[in-house]
């Protein structure tokens, strides 16, 4: 608690206390300073006054929102007065620099921590995106601010400003909700509604390229593993694993999403199509109304995709066959999935970043050993790193009883059968841990490594 002129303040149950007040001292000493000639005296254009208002401003009433972030809000998913109490003080009140280093310091760790020790099935947690998102656009503004000011306006400036955005706060926070996301998914029985849904929530506000990034290597392999439990036939179909599938187009790239069903659906489909062919009693009638009902399942634009085409006009070749009596052409190979377009590629690089052990041993982002900790405790597996004992230069961990280290954020497990190591998914390493054999269900490479 603060105390002005005796009255207390509590700075999250009363954000703009005093605020309407210096605002109006902020636009007084604006006009009165706007033709003065001492602010030539000062950086950024600030006249004398001004300075010396904002010192008393930052010397008296900016100690105490800190105090109140960091130890009167108690609970980080309880936003609403938090997010209050830093937008009242926004610039002009503080300035650009001041506002931005308040947040950088008692909100985004404080945030950051928060999503640690979210659980997604705890009875008292709420979705990360509906107590993080209000801080977007104070966030945004700050980032900018601390960018620039890291940046400068030498030869070096814009790969300091590289520098800066990739180790800003807000980078780290994000790279924080990408790790408690892949956990999410991961650890979910099926990527249903609920997975959907936290994960969509983050579209459009992590950056375009790391949100493609962590779709195709957490939530695909997921989806991948849905697909299998697909089976095609004439009679009796259960749609519902495709159709929970499905609800990820928009979310999941369109290319991506035909590419997951030209490897895990059309195969089989096209099987079931040639067999129910070459019976000598087929009806061409039912095959084809069989056809459009399952042309009618998939949404426009993954119809519209070149590799979904391709099955499609493959399985009426095939009919058309065995309606003149020819013998039926052979199953369509797959087609190379599409090119990704790559970034552009900067005129000059940056100078190299420091060694992947001393980023993590930063306090940072979250380290993927952590996550895979956090995994062993929730399924009663001890995980213990094994003395003396490291592949390519890692440490080399027993988790329960499998083996594995970590390699840029990738999981490699130690195969038994032919001691290699492999690259597994946190849901394969789970499965070897409790002692899956290595062909059993859930212990095949195919669910993809674990990136984060």
């Amino acid at each position: 608690k603060g105390k002005a002129g005796g009255v207390v303040w509590k700075p999250l149950d009363e954000p703009e206390r005093g605020t309407r007040a210096l605002r109006l001292w902020v636009r007084f000493l604006s006009e009165t300073e706007s033709d003065s000639e001492d602010k030539m005296d000062t950086v950024g254009g600030e006249g004398k006054t001004m300075t010396l208002f904002r010192a008393v401003v930052t010397s008296v009433c900016l100690p105490q929102i800190r105090l109140a972030l960091l130890r009167h809000w108690v609970d980080v998913q309880e936003s609403e007065k938090a997010v209050a109490l830093v937008s009242a003080w926004q610039p002009p009140l503080l300035s650009e620099h001041a506002h931005a280093l308040l947040i950088a310091a008692c909100v985004l760790p404080r945030l950051a921590e928060g999503i640690n020790q979210w659980h997604p099935r705890s009875a008292s947690s709420v979705p990360l995106h509906s107590w993080i998102h209000p801080w977007l656009p104070l966030f945004s503004a700050a980032s900018n601010t601390l960018i620039e000011a890291a940046a400068g306006n030498d030869a070096l400036s814009a790969v300091r400003a590289s520098q800066a955005a990739t180790n800003s706060p807000l980078s780290q926070l994000f790279s924080h909700v990408r790790a408690k996301l892949a956990v999410v998914v991961s650890q979910a029985p099926s990527p249903d509604d609920s997975v959907r849904r936290l994960v969509a929530a983050w579209q459009g506000v992590l950056d375009a390229q790391s949100f493609s990034d962590f779709i195709a290597r957490t939530v695909v392999p997921k989806l991948a593993q849905t697909m299998r439990l697909v089976q095609v036939r004439p009679d009796a179909q259960n749609l519902q694993p495709l159709h929970c599938v499905l609800k990820w187009v928009g979310v999941v790239p369109d290319e991506a999403m035909a590419e997951l069903l030209s490897q895990h659906f059309f195969p089989q489909w096209h099987e079931v199509l040639r067999l129910w062919l070459s019976s000598p009693m087929v009806n061409m009638e039912e095959v084809q109304n069989w056809y459009r009902g399952w042309k009618a399942t998939f949404p426009p634009q993954v119809l519209a995709q070149a590799t979904t085409q391709h099955h499609f006009v493959a399985a009426l070749r095939a009919m058309q066959a065995a309606s003149s009596g020819a013998v039926l052409p052979p199953p369509p190979p797959a087609l190379p999935p599409p090119l990704l377009p790559q970034p552009p590629q900067p005129a000059f690089a940056p100078p190299p970043p420091p060694p992947e052990d001393d980023m993590q041993e930063s306090g940072g982002a979250m380290k993927l050993e952590d996550l895979i900790g956090e995994l062993a405790v929730q399924n009663d597996l001890l995980m213990l790193p094994k003395p003396r004992r490291f592949e390519r230069g890692k440490q080399v961990f027993a988790f329960g009883r499998a083996t594995f280290f970590v390699d840029r954020d990738v999981v490699y497990v130690l195969r038994q059968r032919d001691m290699q190591w492999v690259p597994v998914s946190l849901d394969e390493l789970v499965a070897r841990g409790r002692g899956a054999g290595e062909g059993a269900p859930g212990a095949q490479s195919g669910g993809g490594p674990a990136f984060f």
